[in-house]
């Protein structure tokens, strides 16, 4: 193999990795907001649950 071949080659695994480097580290952004949505939901959930609770056994009281 020529040295020109070489640096083809190089550059094509190199380009292949950034490539995957970049869909990984966009898949990790997006799992990431997704993750905080879930999270933010989840404790607004919470939140409401607890607060529709008590107001229900302070209104029993």
């Amino acid at each position: 193999m020529g040295c020109k071949a070489l640096l083809i080659n190089h550059l094509l695994i190199s380009a292949n990795f950034h490539f995957l480097l970049f869909w990984f580290l966009q898949l990790l952004k997006c799992f990431t907001r997704l993750r905080i949505k879930f999270n933010l939901l989840f404790h607004v959930g919470h939140l409401y649950y607890y607060q529709t609770t008590f107001s229900a056994q302070s209104s029993n009281l």
